[in-house]
């Protein structure tokens, strides 16, 4: 096999598909260029997931007629004319190849104009070729079409995701610069429907509200701090509304979203919280020479000089403002137990329907042992059975004994029970009104059948809200924020197998009896008895070990006999 230079039709695309992803990674190459113009107002129309087309307006600076199809043209840029300035940059990161990767890709129109006499010009270009100009009518600004997006690259097409799916992710694209370039209105069209309008000029935190809702920023305690290169603003979680999985975790630097290991590890380091996730927005200003964006293709991900030492600066923000915010309130948050009070009113008490036979029982409890069917080892009698710590259950068996994590335990047995439909549905004495965000919203509605099938009922009110009138029989407590994490849980995962497990897996997480809870001897009994009788009696649905097994011998060793 020969080797050979590839045609530079063929090196366009493949350097495109390295910048342009999906219709969010060209909205956000299109967004970053009306900010850096200067605008004011940017306004974003899709169609179709912005597969079919992408509109990006602003009232920026403009283009003269002569820079339109330059600006197509690769390593073209108004942001630097010397490396020395790839150091002192405090815009947006440069590629300097977006245009010309997006048109390698799209039908593409450009017009443009620099100032308000209404006269502007056209630029259109077709898969990477210059179709010509001509004058346009257009107000000062920018508005920049984008039309059939990989309709020449079929493969890459194939891997996009569903409209809806590509829709959120541009949603979500938008929100992040909106969180920060907070003096700049920003507008959302999707298939002619508007999404939000932020109006210029608003706080962070009427941004959280506007976009999230007032009872998550409620969640929240504000961030402030601030050291030789570093800035630090934003919000936080308090302490007792961590939540079973990591969502509304938003780190921006410099105007752009990014995702950081060290980041995040420090923010987790600073609640030590184990399992529970935090929510954040924190909005980070750096010195531009103790950092690079240019490291990824997308400007995904950034490099830390070591001098600015960021976990340490994150972690200290982060602490400080728990201490500071637990103080002020005057109690004292049992960090350490890990175990925090949601309010009285924030759970529900239910009734439940007739069941067929044994369905919906969340335990049986006071029934005597069922002899295991697994080896000796693992035999027990419910006379030899205690719990410690109220968080595992001990148990003598013939040669030893075990250790269960009740939590974990639960969670297996549960999880099998969804899988197999054994449980009934069961009416809320209270429903609950649950105000979804946008994006929620979004998700909500293309997986409602998958709610419907595991017993959920519910009802849509105008707007974003939901009242939920009946959940599944397993559950003994329903709060507003399960049902987000519910939700939440279909976004983090791409595959439709992956998004049923995952929605699986956190219902019966949610479910499960709790490290804290006080058990009975025949709720003991009845725990291991399930657990055995399960299929796979030794992992919980995540993973993690339910069991662990000591022997006589071991015992023996530990103590030199």
């Amino acid at each position: 096999m020969k080797i050979k230079k590839l045609p530079p039709e063929v090196i366009s695309k493949i350097a495109a598909g390295e910048v342009i992803e999906n219709p969010a990674s060209c909205v956000r190459e299109l967004v970053e260029n009306s900010l850096d113009a200067g605008a004011e107002e940017i306004s974003v129309e899709i169609k179709n997931g912005g597969i079919e087309c992408i509109v990006v307006k602003d009232n920026g600076s403009g283009m003269e007629k002569d820079e339109i199809p330059l600006a197509v043209s690769r390593y073209t840029t108004s942001k630097i004319e010397k490396i020395e300035d790839l150091e002192k940059k405090i815009t947006l990161g440069f590629r300097g190849e977006a245009l010309h990767s997006i048109t390698a890709v799209s039908r593409l129109t450009i017009i443009s104009s620099v100032d308000e006499s209404g006269e502007g010009w056209k630029g259109e270009f077709s898969f990477g070729e210059f179709m010509g100009l001509k004058p346009s009518p257009h107000g000062k600004g920018t508005t920049v079409v984008v039309e059939n997006l990989f309709e020449n690259l079929p493969v890459r097409r194939k891997f996009l995701s569903g409209p809806k799916q590509e829709a959120r992710r541009v949603y979500q694209e938008l929100v992040n610069y909106a969180f920060w370039f907070r003096g700049i209105s920003f507008r959302f069209r999707d298939n002619e429907k508007e999404k939000f309008y932020l109006p210029a000029n608003q706080s962070l935190e009427e941004r959280i509200s506007a976009i999230l809702g007032d009872e998550f920023r409620d969640s929240l305690w504000e961030v402030y701090f601030e050291r030789e290169h570093i800035k630090i603003y934003g919000f936080v979680s308090k302490p007792d509304y961590l939540k079973g999985s990591a969502v509304n975790q938003v780190i921006m630097i410099n105007g752009r979203r990014v995702k950081h290991d060290g980041i995040r590890k420090a923010i987790y380091r600073a609640y030590n919280q184990g399992e529970r996730h935090p929510s954040f927005i924190l909005l980070m200003e750096v010195n531009p020479s103790f950092l690079d964006f240019n490291i990824h293709p997308q400007k995904k991900k950034v490099k830390f000089s070591k001098g600015l030492r960021i976990f340490e600066k994150v972690y200290m923000a982060v602490s400080e403002t728990l201490a500071k915010e637990k103080k002020n309130i005057g109690t004292s948050i049992a960090i350490e137990r890990g175990v925090y009070s949601h309010g009285r009113d924030r759970f529900q008490m239910v009734v439940s329907e007739p069941k067929n036979e044994r369905q919906g029982e969340q335990l049986e409890f006071g029934e005597v042992s069922v002899k295991s069917e697994l080896q000796p080892q693992y035999e027990y009698t419910p006379q030899n059975i205690w719990q410690v710590h109220k968080s595992y259950i001990f148990a003598q068996t013939k040669n030893g004994i075990i250790i269960v994590d009740q939590h974990a335990a639960h969670e297996r047995i549960l999880y099998e029970k969804l899988k197999n439909k054994d449980y009934s549905s069961q009416t809320l004495l209270f429903p609950i009104i649950v105000e979804l965000t946008n994006m929620e919203a979004s998700i909500f509605e293309e997986y409602e059948d998958l709610f419907k099938a595991f017993g959920f009922e519910f009802r849509k009110l105008r707007g974003s809200s939901v009242i939920i009138d009946k959940v599944p029989s397993i559950f003994k407590k329903i709060t507003k924020d399960f049902i987000r994490e519910l939700i939440n849980s279909l976004e983090d995962t791409e595959l439709l197998p992956e998004k049923f497990d995952s929605f699986l897996k956190t219902l019966a997480c949610k479910a499960a009896i709790k490290f804290g809870d006080s058990l009975s001897q025949d709720e003991m009994v009845a725990l291991l008895d399930q657990l055995f009788a399960s299929q796979n009696p030794f992992f919980c649905p995540h993973g993690r070990p339910t069991i662990y097994r000591i022997t006589l011998e071991e015992l023996e060793k530990r103590f030199g006999r």
